[in-house]
């Protein structure tokens, strides 16, 4: 068993070259064309509407090499390879949609402004125990495994069976009933590590990396009104509770992936001045929150709800489709599939819309959304 669980020096290498090449193209991709469509956000706003962009574009082209049952190591390097390079080539010409956020209101909350040191200090000590924390539970699970019981029950099985299968189908003995119809990009990343390296290698440091994206989205939150620093320490406080701690670091659990990109739509939104080319990342963010996790349906929908009210209020045209758009690039790939595989897009519960009648294809007696959705206890 010590022998199969070594994983030869060649594959590492063929695994870390391909896993770089894949970065560093989508990351130089998308940063052409953030900078084309907004050039003024160079800060760490510009990082996030980067990993926006990275992040769409990879688990777009993942999602189609599913769709085809060509979900493989060798077809999704170059078709990720081939979407960085369209990303990089395509920016020149789409700068003519961007804008220069160059508003009043911009150059006014973009002047530095005077921050107590004592303040940043107590958030550097903050986030350094939180990282602390899930450093500690992550080298936990390299040396021992991952030993969640959801990374077992499915998030980990439905991420070998994508591997195995090319495809995102031939879950029907995995998990439990309802949750062979969720939502899987965070599977799908580590469906992809695995197909890397040929072993879940990357799975444990995973979700280190999202929680560095929800830091992030909480500075640029608050950075427009000087609060940047105390957004992180809020984001740390909710990082570092017990319930977090114990279940995310080291593991393949999905929600701190969920809130980091919640956090990246809010951000976003403040930060777009109601212009159409942030609105539609904000758009793509809050699409990949929900295809990642179904439960953050309601947050997302107050977040749409109102954002598209205050779009109308101030008559903005152009911004409330690019919101629509984008959300639907990113947020209903797995309804689709959902809808071909159960005849529904919504398998969880029993809907009539007039005409037309979608059967729930959970079985009644299984866990799930619509068995406990009324229930105050369960909320």
């Amino acid at each position: 068993m010590r022998g199969a669980a070594l994983l030869p020096l060649s594959r590492f290498a063929i695994g870390t070259v391909g896993v770089t090449a894949v970065v560093a193209a989508l990351g130089f991709g998308s940063w052409r064309l953030r900078a084309a469509l907004l050039p003024e956000w160079s800060d760490a706003r510009g990082r996030l509407a980067e990993v926006v962009i990275a992040l769409s574009t990879f688990f777009a082209v993942a999602q189609l090499c599913g769709a085809a049952q060509l979900f493989s190591s060798v077809v999704l390097l170059v078709a990720e390879l081939a979407a960085a390079t369209a990303l990089a080539t395509a920016a020149p010409h789409l700068a003519r949609f961007g804008c220069a956020g160059g508003t009043e209101l911009s150059r006014r909350h973009n002047q530095k402004p005077q921050i107590d040191p004592r303040e940043v200090a107590a958030v550097g000590v903050g986030v350094a125990i939180v990282v602390v924390q899930w450093c500690a539970h992550t080298a936990d699970a390299i040396a021992r495994g991952m030993v969640h019981p959801d990374t077992l029950w499915y998030h980990g099985p439905f991420a070998a069976a994508f591997v195995q299968q090319h495809a995102f189908t031939g879950m029907d003995s995995l998990g439990y009933d309802a949750a062979r119809w969720f939502p899987f990009n965070a599977q799908v990343l580590h469906a992809a590590g695995i197909l890397a390296y040929g072993r879940d290698v990357l799975s444990p440091f995973l979700n280190l990396a999202w929680m560095g994206l929800a830091l992030l989205a909480a500075w640029c939150a608050g950075r427009r009104r000087h609060v940047g620093h105390l957004c992180v320490l809020a984001a740390a406080v909710g990082l570092g509770l017990p319930v977090m701690v114990a279940t995310q670091p080291g593991q393949a659990s999905s929600d701190v992936a969920c809130a980091a990109l919640l956090l990246a739509a809010v951000a976003l939104v403040l930060e777009s001045d109601l212009e159409p080319v942030p609105v539609a990342l904000a758009g793509l963010a809050s699409g990949l929150a929900l295809s990642t996790k179904i439960t953050i349906a309601p947050a997302m929908a107050v977040l749409a709800v109102a954002l598209l009210l205050l779009l109308v209020w101030q008559r903005r045209r152009a911004a409330p489709l690019a919101w629509t758009v984008s959300l639907v690039l990113t947020g209903t790939f797995w309804f689709g599939r959902d809808w071909v595989l159960a005849g529904t897009p919504l398998p969880w519960f029993d809907l009539t819309l007039g005409p037309i009648h979608w059967p729930a294809a959970v079985p009644p007696s299984a866990p799930s959304l619509a068995h406990d959705v009324l229930h105050a206890q369960a909320w």
